[in-house]
C-alpha cells in the first residue's frame, strides 16, 4: 500500500481524520491547499520539540479525539533534534 499518509488511513478506516503538523509555514500553506474540504483532515503550523503546545491546539481539537486510539508519525524528525 502507497500513498500519503491520508490515503493510507482511509484505505483502512474511511471515516479517518488525519492532522498534519510541520514548523515549515510554507509546507502548511502548500498542504492546506491541497486537503479535502470538510473539516476531518487538517495542516498546522507546529513545533515537535514542544508537543504539549500541539497536543493543545485547538486546531488538532476540532478534528482528533485524543481519548480516543491514535496513530503518530514522526517523519523525518531526528536529524532536527539535538543529540
Amino acid at each position: 500500500m502507497g500513498g500519503h499518509c491520508l490515503e493510507c488511513a482511509r484505505a483502512i478506516v474511511p471515516d479517518a481524520r488525519v492532522a498534519y503538523v510541520d514548523s515549515d509555514l510554507a509546507a502548511v500553506r502548500q498542504a492546506q491547499s491541497l486537503l479535502p474540504a470538510g473539516g476531518e483532515v487538517i495542516a498546522f503550523e507546529g513545533d515537535a520539540r514542544e508537543p504539549g503546545a500541539i497536543l493543545a491546539s485547538p486546531a488538532l481539537a476540532g478534528v482528533i479525539d485524543l481519548a480516543e486510539p491514535i496513530c503518530l508519525l514522526l517523519v523525518s524528525r531526528r536529524p532536527c533534534w539535538p543529540a
